[in-house]
């Protein structure tokens, strides 16, 4: 497999891993001989080639000395063809990547190393045709394959694992749980029918499907880890039948329109030069996906939007409900709970463009409130693990959503933005004007956001998923950080801003250690009322007895 055109990034196989305890077993077989001298002087010849440190050469000798022991080992003892060499070296490109991607090399020099253990399998085993497999693997492929490698890694374990004591028993259930855990992240993206596959998933849902057959062959057979029943792994995706598309016409309409939509001036200034080019920020593109298919609409299609905004609240609707129904498989270095974030300040980024003119709260605006309703009807298909809960913010207007946005990604990107080096230099201006900008909404939400203590020298933060208390995060230590104070034109000055003032916790900690008491003898000025009416009323008591007895005399 190589790349049909130069420079593409090329897809893998991802069903290498079938033979992935051979594999296993010709590395441990490898590891009980002495490294060959031809490896450890092609290995040096790396070294001295480019200076490179000790890790390389070790992981070249490591790496190549098992490459070579299973080819000889296969083509002395077995006929072998070239799908096997070649799944093979799929399979060793994935150990190599692996371990390069733990080595810091620069950018530069990686595709060097890559062209080295090309050059070292070419000339060790003649395999000239197939060193185009050895290549720098695109992180997302590379993150599927280590998917699939730990599925098979799992399956063998609980194969070869025995049946004597608890200890193995625990083990087994732990195999069998990661095996199942691992296996469920695709049952919403694959169909049980290969061609409906999406595109971007084809290969890796076909080996998906191969093993679950060797998955459910070994659990109708099983010999092993028989104290652990194997459970059923989940079924793929049915594809909806032609009946069910006619709901998802009414999207066709507006399909081929465009809109304007308003931006804002932070967002016009700064996210193009200085934002879209910090990584933590660039997660937001998996948003912007233009394909949004009507298989993807089952809920938006049940909303009644307004009539003069139907076809941009159908177009909204379609996005949120196609990304939220993927976010889960979206870049899965990420956790679920940093992935639901991104959407959220991505949704109230849309709702306040959609909504510009709209100076209502959230919660008045019936189109809103369908939006969020699609996304709650879907939150309760996901698994626990998978949920993610949107804050509907009722208590907010459509443009503080913006804001809380910025406030959001200010902080996110904080500690990249100080380290940015075109804000020390063409970018400068640029990113000083960011932060005077930001200050002033820093300012806005920091008496709000954050709760201080003036004993504990503390702040409780009430707006955890996009404000950050901690003076560490103050706009001004990038005023500093970036001299803008230098700048010619910075005639307005930077107001620097501390902590809000700071309530006693000490004050606050004794009135609540007091005992609770809502009776109304809990006041002392009612408790004095009570008692001198108490008295007068006595006194004209008496006074009336007295009166009656002089009448009576």
């Amino acid at each position: 497999m190589g790349a049909d055109v130069p420079g593409e990034p090329v897809e893998p196989e991802y069903k290498i891993f079938y033979d992935l305890k051979t594999y296993n077993d010709s590395e441990k077989e490898a590891d009980k001989v002495n490294d060959p001298d031809k490896i450890i002087s092609a290995c040096e010849k790396i070294q001295s080639t480019e200076g490179w440190n000790e890790e390389i050469k070790k992981v070249c000798e490591k790496l190549m000395k098992y490459f070579l022991f299973w080819y000889k080992d296969k083509t002395d003892n077995t006929d072998i063809n070239n799908i096997q060499i070649g799944n093979y070296i799929e399979y060793f490109n994935y150990l190599l990547n692996g371990k390069l991607g733990a080595i810091t090399i620069s950018e530069s020099d990686r595709p060097k190393a890559y062209e080295h253990f090309k050059n070292i399998i070419a000339d060790e085993t003649k395999l000239n045709n197939l060193k185009v497999k050895i290549y720098d693997i695109k992180k997302e492929y590379y993150e599927k394959m280590k998917i699939m490698y730990e599925l098979y890694e799992n399956f063998y374990k609980i194969k070869s694992i025995g049946d004597n004591g608890a200890d193995e028993h625990n083990k087994c259930s732990d195999y069998v749980n990661n095996c199942v855990g691992e296996y469920s992240k695709f049952k919403d993206i694959c169909y049980v029918q290969e061609d409906k596959d999406q595109v971007e998933y084809k290969k890796l849902c076909s080996a998906l499907r191969d093993f679950y057959d060797l998955y459910k062959i070994n659990r109708y057979y099983q010999k092993s880890c028989k104290g652990v029943k194997l459970p059923k792994l989940p079924e793929f995706k049915k594809p909806k039948d032609a009946t069910e598309e006619k709901r998802f016409e009414k999207f066709t309409k507006c399909s081929e329109k465009t809109f304007n939509y308003a931006v804002d001036d932070i967002e016009k200034r700064y996210e193009k030069d200085i934002l879209k080019k910090l990584n933590e920020y660039k997660f937001y593109e998996n948003f912007n996906n233009k394909n949004y298919s009507s298989e993807d609409n089952e809920y938006c299609s049940e909303i009644k939007p307004s009539i003069d905004k139907e076809c941009k609240i159908y177009t909204l609707c379609a996005k949120i409900e196609t990304n939220f129904k993927k976010l889960h498989s979206m870049d899965l270095t990420k956790g679920n709970k940093e992935r639901c974030l991104y959407f959220t300040y991505w949704l109230y980024d849309q709702i306040s463009k959609t909504f510009s003119n709209n100076s209502n709260y959230i919660v008045d605006i019936r189109d809103v409130s369908n939006l969020f309703g699609v996304i709650y009807k879907i939150n309760r298909k996901f698994e626990e693990n998978k949920k993610c809960y949107v804050d509907y913010r009722i208590n907010t207007k459509v443009g503080e959503l913006k804001e809380m946005k910025h406030m959001h990604d200010y902080f996110m990107v904080f500690k990249s933005l100080k380290k940015h080096s075109p804000c020390k230099k063409e970018y400068k201006q640029t990113c000083c004007d960011y932060v005077q900008d930001i200050n002033r909404l820093y300012k806005k939400y920091i008496g709000n956001c954050c709760t201080c203590y003036f004993r504990s020298n503390e702040c409780h933060n009430n707006c955890d998923d996009y404000f950050n208390c901690h003076q560490d995060y103050n706009p001004y230590k990038l005023y500093e950080e970036f001299e803008c104070e230098k700048l010619g034109d910075n005639e307005k000055g930077f107001e620097k801003l501390g902590t809000p003032t700071a309530i006693d916790y000490y004050f606050i900690h004794l009135r609540s250690l007091r005992p609770q008491c809502n009776s109304i003898f809990c006041d002392l000025f009612y408790v004095a009322v009570l008692s001198a009416f108490s008295v007068l009323g006595l006194f004209l008591v008496f006074f009336i007895f007295y009166k009656v007895g002089e009448i009576s005399h």
